[in-house]
């Protein structure tokens, strides 16, 4: 199996385990049996939990990705573009593994992990640039400081959104969405 095969056989694995264990109690022992390689088999390819967590994040934040290329290269209409938001919004802050593994590894980068948070610095970076670019193309609007600051709101409500879904406040406020 080429690296990424194996690479992707790891984050499915962490899923299961982190779906049925919870991401604090994941460990990279039972990630390992899961996907059905050594323990050193997987270090190869990740040299920690994090990473591996990161992947499957990054893997999750790839749709938004792809609603911008779609924008750019399919003439979406302003309804298209609005209804895939949407459901990227849902997807992204409902109470899934996903979710809170994401807040799992924010939390890491608080405590101290600098190598997660440097990564988190880049990914909310990517995410805000990628927000800005919906924003634009869907307003028919040039980039400026608001449409940053804007990207940067609606970046920060999806993490809100995510804090509360977990929780469990306020759900019926999702369907507003």
């Amino acid at each position: 199996m080429r690296r990424n095969k194996k690479k992707q056989q790891i984050i499915d694995a962490a899923k299961v385990v982190v779906s049925e264990r919870g991401s604090t109690n994941a460990s990279l022992q039972a990630i390992a049996d899961e996907a059905g390689m050594s323990k050193g088999a997987l270090y190869y390819h990740y040299s920690s939990k994090s990473t591996i967590f990161y992947d499957i994040m990054d893997q999750v934040s790839s749709r938004a990705k792809q609603l911008i290329i779609d924008t750019q290269t399919k003439n979406m209409s302003k309804e298209e573009i609005t209804t895939a938001m949407k459901d990227i919004f849902r997807v992204t802050a409902a109470d899934s593994p996903e979710s809170r593994l994401f807040i799992h590894l924010v939390h890491e980068g608080i405590l101290g992990d600098e190598q997660l948070a440097e990564k988190f610095k880049d990914k909310y970076e990517q995410w805000v640039s990628s927000i800005e670019e919906i924003l634009v193309t869907l307003n028919n609007i040039p980039k400026s400081p608001q449409t940053r600051l804007l990207a940067i709101l609606v970046e920060a409500a999806i993490d809100g959104f995510i804090l509360k879904n977990i929780l469990g406040v306020q759900e019926e406020e999702n369907d507003r969405v």
